[in-house]
């Protein structure tokens, strides 16, 4: 679980900064590092809140609906950004009236690493006996997403990756 879930989260990350480099230019792909460290703090946040609280016959499943709900996250960026009709340069030079569309882009692309940062926070809090297995599955998960997207960006197109993503998430 811990493995796939990393691999899909890397797999978007770095597809996503593909994305953002010819559709936002260049200039502007540093907001998916912006997007992932907000979203995975806010998710690790929200963990910190609620690890409390649940009760540990619960975790397992909470876990299951939360990397649901992180494929669902990539599926619906996805289907939203590309509905974006695209305009070069058009958010390299904001507008007032451009400002809420690239912040919903933000948000939107923030929501999966949300969800990833819940993940981590649940999963380190409640399995801390096996920490040592569960960080070797998230560094292990992390380096094979690396080398998953970056061998596949001049073959598989960006779209399709990321919905190779989602699909590892509903795997996980």
């Amino acid at each position: 679980g811990v493995f796939l879930s990393n691999l899909s989260a890397l797999v978007f990350e770095i597809v996503l900064t593909r994305i953002f480099s010819v559709t936002l230019w260049y200039h502007l792909a540093f907001m998916v590092v912006t997007a992932a460290m907000a979203g995975i703090g806010a998710g690790g946040l929200a963990a910190f809140f609620i690890a409390g609280r649940l009760q540990p016959s619960r975790v397992r499943a909470l876990l299951g609906d939360v990397e649901a709900l992180k494929a669902l996250a990539v599926v619906l960026f996805i289907v939203v950004y590309l509905a974006i009709p695209f305009v070069p340069g058009q958010m390299v030079k904001p507008t007032p009236a451009s400002m809420p569309a690239f912040c919903g882009i933000f948000l939107l692309a923030a929501l999966p690493f949300l969800m990833m940062g819940l993940l981590g926070g649940l999963v380190f809090s409640h399995y801390s006996g096996s920490i040592g297995k569960i960080y070797a599955a998230d560094l292990g998960g992390a380096g094979a997403g690396v080398l998953a997207a970056v061998g596949r960006l001049y073959l598989v197109p960006a779209p399709s990756l990321m919905l190779l993503a989602a699909a590892g998430s509903g795997a996980a």
